[in-house]
């Protein structure tokens, strides 16, 4: 999926605005605040897990309940090296944003229980 594609269904159950033939204004790949919006509008917690003894890699987690509740939840993730590594900001937003998608799709697959 392209980057235009998940930034109109981020958009689209964040209920935010997104104009596809334009120069994309709204971009929470690319910007912290627009991801953070993006988060609280819909309730994506971000957890940055310590890395194993064994590993040494930290974990980005982004999840939301996806049941009244909370016995489901959708959860997107992504390993990094080290959190003063400037990939850190990029995949957090990514895993924001990529949230927003399994949302969209949850709400899809389950129509009368959203």
């Amino acid at each position: 999926m392209r980057n235009r594609e998940i930034l109109r269904i981020a958009a689209n159950v964040a209920r935010m605005d997104f104009c596809p033939r334009d120069r994309i204004h709204w971009n929470p790949l690319d910007d912290d605040a627009e991801a953070l919006r993006l988060s609280i509008r819909l309730g994506i917690g971000i957890e940055f897990i310590p890395p194993s003894p064994l590993d040494g890699r930290w974990l980005i987690v982004a999840s939301v309940a996806a049941s009244a509740n909370r016995e489901r939840s959708i959860d997107v993730s992504r390993w990094v090296n080290d959190l003063n590594s400037p990939d850190v900001g990029r995949l957090t937003r990514r895993c924001i944003v990529l949230c927003a998608i399994e949302i969209a799709k949850w709400k899809k697959e389950h129509k009368g229980l959203a």
